[in-house]
C-alpha cells in the first residue's frame, strides 16, 4: 500500500471493526472468565470451552480457519479481521551473499527474518545515501549484511557498549565498514546520525525506540527509512505508544489501551517449544494460584501478581504458591489440596487459552493500526511510504514493513 489515502481509509475501516467488535478483544480471558460477551454467544462459549491445548494450538497456527469447523460466528469475526489486514507481500530481489561469514553466530530463523528485510531495504538505498544507519543495532546483523551488499559504509548505533566488540569483529571477518556508536536511542547523541544522505534501518527495535526514529527522521530530513516496528506496549520516555502518532490516528478517536498494545504483539506462532511449555505452566500456577486467592478473600476478581523472579517458577506448585503470596503479602486459605489447587489452575488455563482464540482475531488487526497510524505520520510530513509485509508469518509475525523517503 503506497497511496496515503488508501492508507487513510484502511486506517478507518480498521477503526470501525476495532470499535465495533472491541468487546471482543478487550477482556483478558487470563483475568475475567468466561468473559462479558459470552451470554450472547452461547454456541460460541460451548465450542471455546471444549478445546483442548492441542486444539487450541492448531487454531493458532491456522493461516485461515476453517468456517466448517467453528460456529457461523466465530467464522463471521475471522472474515471480518482478514479481510481488513491483507496487504501486499515486497516483491525485492533476494540478496546474494558473497561471503558466507556474514551470517556467522546467527540463529537460523533469526537470520531469515534479517535477510528478508535487509532485501526489502535494499530496494530503498538509492544514489543520495552515503551511509547506512541500523537503529538498536545490538551486534550488528542487519547492518553488517546490508553494508555488504550495498558497499556503502554502516553505523550501528545500539545502548549496550558491550556488544561493540562483537560487531566490529564479525564485521572485520565479513570486511565491512562499520562504526559502532554506544549512545541511547532517546537523545541527541543517537539522533546526530541521523542526517541527510543517511538511510536509517531498523528491525524490530521495541515501541517507542521506533517512534523515536520515525520522529526524529522527519524532523532531519533523513533520505529513506525502513524499520519494521514491534513490542509497542514498551514505552520509553515520552515516546509512549498510547497517543497516535498521525493526525488521522488521533482524529479516529480510537482509544488505545496497554492491553490493546500488548495483544497486537502477542503472537507465539514462532516461540520455540520449550519456550511454550515454560509459558504453559507459568500460566497454569498463576492462576492457580489466582483461584487460592479468590478463595482466601471471598472476592471473585483477579489478582495480577507483576513480573515473578525466575527462581519462583522453578519451586514446586505449592512452594511457589506459598513464596508468591509471603513475597506479595496476600492470603492464602487456611488449608488447601496442593494438587487439587494445581489442577484446577491447568484447566482454567485451557479454558483461557481456548476463549483467548476469539481475542486473537483482532491481534493483526489492531497491529496494522498501529503500523499505519505511524505510516499517515510520515505521509502528513510530505513523504512517500508504503506499507507491506516482508516475509511469512511462520519466519516471525512481526512482519509489517514501514518504507519510506523524503520529498525531492
Amino acid at each position: 500500500m503506497t497511496d496515503p489515502d488508501a492508507l487513510a481509509a484502511r486506517l478507518t475501516a480498521l477503526t470501525a471493526l476495532l470499535t465495533a467488535r472491541r468487546p471482543l478483544w478487550e477482556e483478558r480471558p487470563f483475568a475475567t472468565l468466561p468473559p462479558s460477551w459470552a451470554a450472547a454467544h452461547p454456541d460460541v462459549a460451548a465450542f471455546l470451552d471444549g478445546l483442548d491445548h492441542a486444539d487450541v494450538s492448531r487454531l493458532e497456527e491456522a493461516e485461515e480457519l476453517d468456517p466448517a469447523e467453528v460456529p457461523p460466528a466465530f467464522a463471521q469475526w475471522s472474515r471480518e479481521a482478514r479481510a481488513l489486514t491483507r496487504v501486499p507481500t515486497t516483491h525485492a530481489p533476494a540478496l546474494e551473499l558473497a561471503d558466507k561469514r556474514l551470517a556467522m553466530y546467527v540463529p537460523g530463523r533469526k537470520w531469515a527474518q534479517i535477510h528478508g528485510f535487509a532485501g526489502a531495504a535494499r530496494v530503498a538505498l538509492g544514489p543520495g545515501v552515503d551511509r547506512i544507519v541500523d537503529w538498536c543495532a545490538g551486534k550488528g546483523h542487519l547492518g553488517r549484511l546490508l553494508g555488504a551488499a550495498t558497499g556503502l559504509p554502516v553505523t550501528l548505533v545500539e545502548l549496550d557498549p558491550r556488544l561493540a566488540d562483537d560487531a566490529l569483529d564479525l564485521a572485520a571477518k565479513a570486511g565491512c565498514d562499520v562504526t559502532f556508536h554506544a549512545a541511547d536511542a532517546l537523545t541527541a547523541a543517537a539522533w546526530a546520525e541521523l542526517a541527510p544522505g543517511r538511510a536509517v534501518v531498523a528491525l524490530h527495535a521495541c515501541g517507542g525506540l521506533t517512534n523515536a526514529a520515525i520522529e526524529q527522521a522527519v524532523r532531519r530530513d533523513v533520505p529513506e527509512l525502513v524499520l519494521a516496528p514491534c513490542c509497542y506496549h514498551k514505552a520509553h520516555g515520552a515516546h509512549r505508544g498510547l497517543a497516535p502518532m498521525s493526525v488521522a490516528g488521533a482524529r479516529s478517536g480510537f482509544a488505545l489501551t496497554h492491553s490493546a498494545l500488548r495483544l497486537a504483539t502477542a503472537d507465539e506462532v514462532v516461540a520455540p517449544g520449550r519456550h511454550r511449555r515454560a509459558r504453559r505452566r507459568e500460566n497454569a500456577w498463576r492462576l492457580g494460584l489466582d483461584l487460592l486467592l479468590r478463595e482466601a478473600t471471598g472476592e471473585d476478581v483477579y489478582t495480577p501478581l507483576g513480573t515473578l523472579p525466575r527462581e519462583a517458577l522453578h519451586l514446586p506448585f505449592e512452594a511457589f504458591c506459598r513464596a508468591t503470596a509471603a513475597r506479595l503479602g496476600l492470603p492464602l486459605p487456611a488449608r488447601f489440596d496442593p494438587a487439587a489447587a494445581e489442577h484446577a489452575g491447568w484447566e482454567r488455563a485451557r479454558r483461557a487459552r481456548g476463549w483467548g482464540l476469539v481475542r486473537s482475531l483482532y491481534r493483526r488487526p489492531l497491529e496494522l493500526w498501529l503500523v499505519l497510524d505511524r505510516a499517515l505520520y510520515l505521509a502528513e510530513a510530505g513523504r512517500s511510504v508504503s506499507v507491506e509485509a516482508f516475509c511469512e508469518r511462520t519466519v516471525t509475525p512481526r512482519n509489517l514493513l514501514i518504507r519510506s523517503s523524503a520529498a525531492r
